[in-house]
């Protein structure tokens, strides 16, 4: 053969190649389509399948049907295009690209036209690498409009921007997002409700064990709902949400953090500022986790059954399984609930955790939990919360009466009034009463603290037996 022939014939092999590439690689991609589809998770209440999947030479389309069925409401049907371009070469070397767009119903569509126009709500496109990793983004675009009838209502949406990267077998994803706003409200008015600055960034990963864990961090830079009727508004500022969860030598750790710098209610003014709150969970044992599961996920996709019905399932396996969940005595912690209330700082922790034989059969808990709790706040912080706990109690029976009486009607600012000093008259000698028999005690100032702890089958409050041993005569001495 010469070389003429042979440069000729590897030519042509090399042209056969890629000629035939596009197909081998659309035959992959419609196998790893329907292996996803049929993958999604079991489940009563909604069912995922493909109803059409055309597949050309460079290019396929396909169409997939969620059905959603509620308990005790009609089922309702989203569809969804998918155009799959085949690689290898696509502006880029890939194995394809998979672009989705929401094929909105009629009515939806009415609903959202004046919002968006032509353009699609939202849109998926995902790469496949030749690598078999994907990687893809969720969007919308930014609009507003009038909506409703005769335009009532303004609505502001700037969009969403998200991205995500996953290993080739689906066990590492990462993921992040922005939806830099949204405010809606009467035409012409302030916003009934409004936020900025929402983002959210994490990663998901497969354990040994089979489970997920994620890291997750999501800010809100603010938050506002406003009161039409009086024009106050409800503010939340500055708002980072944490997560994480571990798995070492089968236990798993989990963590959750919420840090506001500043809410200010509606209600009544008042403003909180710095308020954070972490609490953890301890050596759980991950394959009793994996187990239970799993028969979450079996019992899910068994249809017909009710909430309440579910609820015995969830608590029967509980039960069946508790030996194991308990057998390396899992703790629960606060491991810090601060916040600044009228200049004043309130501070708590808490820590609980499983110390019995696991038989929730005989499931006491002086016998099986051991901790404590404690907190430190300023006097008249404490009497506000506790006068806020009488007031709402004295709103709900308000409330009650008036349904017995076939009426309803918001209370007047003169039974407001009386609620509040009845309320205030409860909470001071509330307050004195227990600083008198030392289940709360002084610590400087005008702050008081209490703590509490359980150990080995007794409770102590401020370092004392709890409840006190009764004297001679059944009489509890005025410390």
């Amino acid at each position: 053969m010469s070389r003429a022939t042979g440069a000729l014939v590897a030519v042509g092999m090399i042209g056969g190649t890629a000629a035939a590439a596009p197909y081998w690689f659309g035959a992959r991609i419609e196998s790893r389509f329907e292996e996803g589809i049929a993958s999604a998770p079991a489940n009563p209440y909604y069912h995922l399948e493909i109803e059409k999947y055309d597949r050309g030479w460079l290019t396929a389309e396909a169409v997939t049907v969620l059905k959603f069925t509620p308990p005790d409401k009609e089922p309702v049907t989203l569809r969804f295009d998918h155009r799959i371009e085949h690689g290898p070469i696509l502006g880029g070397l890939r194995q394809a690209r998979i672009t989705t767009t929401a094929a909105l119903s009629p009515e939806i569509a009415a609903l959202i036209g004046p919002l968006f126009g032509a353009q699609p709500p939202l849109v998926s496109v995902i790469d496949i690498a030749l690598s078999g990793e994907p990687e893809g983004t969720i969007d919308s675009p930014a609009a507003s409009a009038k909506v409703g009838d005769g335009g009532a209502l303004d609505v502001a949406w700037q969009g969403l921007r998200s991205h995500f990267h996953a290993d080739r077998g689906m066990t590492a994803i990462d993921f992040a997002g922005e939806l830099p706003g949204l405010a809606f409200g009467p035409s012409g008015g302030p916003p009934l409700i409004q936020f900025e600055g929402f983002a959210m960034e994490g990663t998901a990963t497969r354990s040994e064990t089979g489970l997920w864990l994620s890291r997750s961090t999501l800010d809100l830079a603010q938050f506002t709902a406003t009161d039409l009727t009086s024009g106050a508004m409800t503010r939340v500022k500055n708002v980072r949400a944490t997560s994480s969860s571990d798995e070492k030598d089968g236990l798993i750790q989990v963590a959750l953090g919420l840090a506001v710098a500043e809410a200010t209610s509606h209600v009544d003014g008042d403003t909180v500022k710095d308020f954070a709150l972490d609490f953890s969970l301890h050596d759980l044992d991950a394959a009793a986790m994996k187990k239970f599961q799993e028969s979450m996920e079996a019992n899910r996709a068994q249809a017909g059954r009710s909430d309440e019905q579910m609820g015995q399932v969830v608590l029967a396996q509980m039960q069946s399984l508790a030996g194991e969940l308990l057998a390396r005595k899992p703790s629960f912690a606060i491991d810090r609930l601060s916040f600044v209330y009228q200049n004043e700082p309130f501070t708590a922790t808490a820590r609980v955790q499983y110390v019995g034989a696991g038989n929730l059969a005989a499931w006491s808990p002086m016998r099986d939990l051991a901790g404590g709790l404690g907190f430190e706040a300023p006097q008249s912080t404490v009497q506000r919360l506790v006068e806020t706990q009488q007031l709402n109690a004295l709103r709900q029976q308000r409330a009650k009466r008036m349904i017995e009486a076939g009426l309803v009607s918001e209370p007047t600012p003169e039974e407001v009034a009386e609620m509040e000093a009845q309320a205030k008259a409860i909470s001071g000698p509330m307050i004195q009463d227990l600083i008198a028999q030392q289940m709360l005690v002084p610590a400087g100032g005008d702050r008081i603290r209490a703590e509490a702890a359980i150990e080995n089958g007794r409770i102590t409050l401020n370092g004392r037996p709890f409840p006190p041993a009764m004297p001679p005569g059944g009489v509890v001495p005025n410390p």
